[in-house]
């Protein structure tokens, strides 16, 4: 997952009228990318872990810990993704509640 460096986070939390004008235009991806990429890189762990299940229950030669190694695996992305959806949901509901 890409992370964003320390100063685009301090700029992002600064208010409209403290930003400079350059930073309305970033050259990074956009929220909604960073967002896909990190959902689609979810579903690509679980994908693995269903292969090495399945690749276990046939009887191929894999060990029981890589197995249990990509379920884990899986498991905490999505967990992680869903901190991260409960987090932007309450974001949304307290920007949705301020007065202007």
């Amino acid at each position: 997952m890409k992370t964003l460096p320390i100063p685009l986070i301090r700029m992002a939390a600064a208010p409209a009228a403290a930003r400079p004008a350059a930073a309305a235009s970033t050259d990074g991806p956009s929220f909604a990318e960073v967002l896909r990429g990190a959902l689609d890189k979810t579903q690509a762990l679980h994908d693995v872990a269903d292969a090495r299940v399945e690749q276990f229950l046939h009887g191929e030669d894999i060990p029981v810990h890589e197995v249990m190694a990509a379920l884990a695996e899986a498991d905490l992305s999505t967990k992680l993704a869903t901190a991260v959806t409960t987090k932007v949901i309450e974001a949304y509901k307290a920007l949705t509640q301020m007065q202007v």
